[in-house]
């Protein structure tokens, strides 16, 4: 029997073919004289670390859950612009809430947002799914009262600049994870 995809199962598939073809055009290795492969490749995997948001928990740094948003990018081939969007957290929650990283969090966390990165929102969920406030900062995730909650934070990277085309190119993401904040010891 022949599966069918969800109309934002496409998307998200071709979205992230766009992207990989993008980021494999902007990441790059810096010649060390090297010819491992294996050289190589750590470089890459650790230059797409520093480029991601994450949580930071005391030494640790948790990975988060990424979404694909949007993507502006130009195409050589037809001197255009083209874009694509995939699922917000909002649309796709309830159908991948098991695969969050859960964080435990304490006055320890923070999040950590790269400085080629912007942020444009910090949506709270609660545990039916549904948005209950849209914060202006990740600071303010400290202020949430106990309890747990799902969080997307959304960002966005300006491209390069097409000078051809007198634009920007640029993406959109939002990452996303469950929060456990526990009520205080006292």
């Amino acid at each position: 029997m022949k599966k069918h995809r969800k109309p934002y199962e496409t998307g998200i598939i071709l979205l992230a073919l766009g992207l990989s073809l993008l980021m494999s055009s902007c990441l790059g290795t810096r010649d060390t004289g090297e010819s491992s492969k294996t050289r190589k490749m750590d470089t890459i995997q650790a230059q797409e670390i520093q480029r991601e948001v994450c949580v930071n928990h005391g030494d640790d740094k948790i990975s988060l859950y990424r979404l694909e948003v949007w993507n502006y990018s130009y195409d050589e081939g037809v001197k255009r612009f083209i874009s694509g969007d995939g699922p917000r957290l909002h649309n796709v929650l309830s159908e991948i809430a098991g695969e969050l990283p859960v964080v435990v969090w304490d006055d320890t966390c923070s999040v950590g947002i790269p400085e080629d990165m912007e942020l444009v929102s910090v949506d709270v969920f609660g545990g039916d799914y549904q948005k209950i406030d849209s914060l202006d900062q990740v600071d303010d995730l400290q202020q949430l009262p106990s309890g747990t909650y799902y969080i997307g934070i959304e960002v966005k990277r300006q491209g390069d600049y097409i000078e051809a085309a007198d634009e920007y190119e640029g993406s959109g993401l939002q990452y996303a994870f469950c929060m456990e904040k526990r009520a205080p010891v006292s």
